[in-house]
């Protein structure tokens, strides 16, 4: 469902590339993000991993780079307690939210 209802904003933020190049690349970044459990889940690491190298490139936002790099590096090496299996994909949703409700008070602040 995620896949599908994220392309409900992804689409429009893509197409603010030309007025706001910066912005547009990362939410597409912050998009592929959010979706990663799901894709870790499908078995799509490599396309997931390929997209997101590419989005980085052109974006670079240290702050949220880095916070994506130290959890996916968490998630990659080190195994949630056994009491809380479903950690990772929690923590990856909280940061994406965190991201999410940053894209909309920014358009809403450019838009004022």
């Amino acid at each position: 469902v995620h896949e599908k209802s994220i392309l409900l904003a992804a689409v429009p933020a893509l197409l603010l590339f030309e007025h706001d190049g910066l912005f547009s690349v990362w939410f597409q970044l912050a998009s592929c993000f959010s979706m990663f459990p799901l894709l870790v889940r499908d078995g799509l690491r490599i396309p997931y991993w390929s997209c997101v190298c590419l989005f980085a490139a052109a974006c670079a936002l240290e702050r949220c780079l880095t916070g994506m790099s130290i959890l996916h590096v968490a998630e990659a090496f080190i195994k949630p307690p056994p009491r809380y299996p479903d950690l990772y994909p929690v923590v990856f949703a909280l940061f994406s939210t965190c991201m999410f409700c940053g894209a909309y008070l920014y358009m809403v602040l450019r838009l004022w």
